[in-house]
């Protein structure tokens, strides 16, 4: 009786798991806001640390700088992983006898009740960044003030294997028309690109994919007032206050990962609180970059 017992709760902690799994598997994120192409602390020292923050004069002094810099996403399975929880995804029609429990229903997407793919998903975000950045000091006092100017391009790309198109099981009557319709579609890659319309169901408006996208803009301006309570041949020591204009570009939901200049026309505001860094350390470039996904 005690191992009959015991043998019941393992089952019971399998199903608990396999539940989870599935759970796991289900979970997915519709919005992904990339940091602002404005904000990368070392681009905003490289090239030009000998000319601001000085130390050898009380007056007024400039500096001012061009950056180029091009960034790319990597680790492109974890964003897979961000939107879909896997970067694979399966297809299948409510009529398919095998469709996994976790597939996306086809005829949601204008596919054939027995269609049945499988698709990979590889999302994908380029920068193309030239900084333009104003410095103007006197004594212990600097305002410095910057505008990047953006072209960035994103785009979920599928990879899709087909096993059964089902261009020959249209929908019945009353399904998605009031009379039978063959399925618009023979591929997932191409309907959820959302372009047609099929009986009393309308076009795709949100959340499409397979389709590249490109915006350009200033990602913001940043301006910053400081003063630098240590100055050192070393280095420095300060505080100072920031704030930013939009000027970039609003998320609209349109497509899955939509590409995003600056921050989402966001204000922003606050205070910055550097440690002491010696001048060594402003000596590495690092003008082109690659973002962590």
């Amino acid at each position: 009786m005690k191992n009959m017992k015991c043998i019941a709760t393992l089952l019971a902690l399998l199903a608990t798991h396999e539940s989870s799994a599935l759970l796991v598997a289900l979970q997915g994120r519709s919005f992904f806001s990339t940091r602002s192409q404005s904000v990368d602390a070392a681009r905003e020292l490289v090239g030009w640390h000998k000319f601001i923050n000085r130390t050898d004069t009380d007056g007024w002094y400039t500096a001012f700088s061009i950056t180029p810099e091009y960034s790319r996403a990597y680790r492109l399975q974890r964003l897979a992983e961000y939107f879909f929880g896997d970067h694979r995804i399966a297809i299948g029609g409510s009529q398919v006898s095998n469709r996994p429990e976790i597939a996306f229903l086809a005829d949601y997407f204008g596919l054939s009740q027995t269609f049945l793919s499988s698709v990979l998903v590889e999302p994908d975000l380029q920068n193309v960044i030239t900084d333009f950045d104003w410095y103007a000091g006197y004594g212990p006092w600097f305002f410095r003030i910057h505008a990047p100017a953006v072209w960035t391009k994103s785009m979920v790309k599928l990879y899709e294997n087909i096993e059964n198109r089902g261009i020959d099981t249209p929908y019945p009557a009353g399904y998605m028309d009031f009379q039978a319709l063959q399925a618009p579609f023979c591929s997932f890659c191409r309907a959820i690109q959302g372009e047609v319309s099929y009986g009393q169901i309308q076009a795709l408006k949100e959340g499409k994919m397979n389709v590249p996208r490109i915006a350009t803009g200033l990602a913001e301006i940043q301006m910053a007032l400081g003063y630098n309570i240590v100055r050192h041949e070393l280095g420095h020591f300060g505080v100072m206050l920031r704030a930013s204009a939009p000027t970039g570009t609003r998320p609209t939901s349109e497509f899955l990962f939509e590409p995003i200049v600056g921050n989402a026309s966001h204000d922003e505001h606050g205070d910055d609180h550097p440690h002491p860094l010696k001048r060594i350390g402003y000596l590495i470039p690092l003008a082109i970059q690659q973002n962590w996904a």
